[in-house]
């Protein structure tokens, strides 16, 4: 009897799972069908709802979205790619940092600081020498996530930055590093700087990489 009713949970529990999985699949085919749809607006949605959904089955659909005529899609469309993080959206999100829209431009960037491999860090790399502070920020902050060590010296250049914000994304990049190497540099910019804000992170960082 006691065996009986452990089999019958086991099914029970197979046959739910098997459910979700069902209604998950039926719903993201109900999203990627709502990509193509003629109201911008129910686009959007489907692209900012397959995000949550995460479905792998969205891929391809997701980079034709790139494409689509309005920002905002394409916004979310990038952001979506990199919640799902598989390798294949790396050349379409490279490609897409040359959209005519910024906001557009700097989702691809933290999408691809989402997805590791060669070609992203090369590319976020690249980045840091945009003439648009959100771009540098943004793909310094991408490359103290990935946290690939080819990224130590451009973000040393980049915490020099005339602009603020790209000062403090360099220094928190170095930080969630951890390369000590950063030390007697980040002491010397620490004299320099004349913003607060940075010198609270350079701070912050000088502590988590020389604790004593």
């Amino acid at each position: 009897m006691k065996r009986l009713i452990i089999i019958t949970t086991s099914l029970v529990f197979v046959l739910c799972a098997g459910a979700r999985i069902w209604a998950q699949s039926d719903y993201t085919s109900k999203l990627i069908g709502e990509l193509k749809d003629k109201n911008a607006y129910v686009r959007i949605r489907a692209a900012r709802e397959l995000g949550r959904a995460r479905d792998p089955l969205s891929i391809e659909f997701l980079i034709d979205a790139l494409k689509d005529e309005h920002p905002r899609v394409r916004i979310f469309a990038a952001r979506t790619l990199g919640k799902i993080g598989d390798s294949m959206a790396v050349k379409p999100l490279i490609i897409t940092l040359k959209d005519e829209d910024k906001w557009v431009r700097m989702f691809a960037v933290d999408a691809l600081g989402r997805i590791e491999g060669p070609r992203t860090i090369e590319c976020l790399i690249g980045v840091l020498k945009d003439e648009e502070p959100g771009m540098k920020s943004r793909a310094a902050r991408s490359l103290g996530k990935l946290g690939d060590t080819r990224a130590v010296e451009p973000l040393f250049t980049a915490i020099s930055d005339k602009n603020e914000h790209v000062r403090k994304s360099a220094a928190l990049a170095l930080a969630e590093m951890g390369d000590t190497r950063a030390v007697p540099t980040l002491k010397d910019l620490l004299l320099q700087e004349k913003e607060k804000e940075v010198q609270a992170e350079i701070l912050k960082m000088l502590k988590k990489l020389s604790p004593q």
